[in-house]
């Protein structure tokens, strides 16, 4: 019951709010909003790349020939691990 009463009394002093204040409650709402979608995508991104470094190490174990890894590595956008591996290997290679 004591919620209900809370409740009514926000939606009241909401819709009893001035111009600016309701301003400022939506945009507050919308920076809530476009705060969440960053916050999803990060963790999309994040899940990605921890998915494609476990594939680069797998790729890493099982590959003998340098070459072979490099090809495959170019298409793990995400991964960290086959970005910094692609960045020595283009060193070495240029070096030699």
């Amino acid at each position: 019951m004591g919620f209900d009463l809370l409740s009514s009394n926000l939606l009241t002093l909401i819709v009893m709010a001035g111009p600016v204040t309701k301003f400022v409650l939506v945009i507050l709402l919308l920076l809530s909003v476009v705060s969440w979608a960053i916050i999803f995508y990060k963790w999309r991104v994040l899940r990605r790349a921890v998915a494609e470094n476990r594939r680069f190490i797998a790729f890493y174990h099982k590959i003998e020939d340098l070459t072979d890894l490099k090809r495959r590595a170019e298409y793990l956008f995400y991964s960290p691990l086959a970005g910094v591996f692609l960045d020595v290997y283009k060193i070495h290679v240029s070096s030699h």
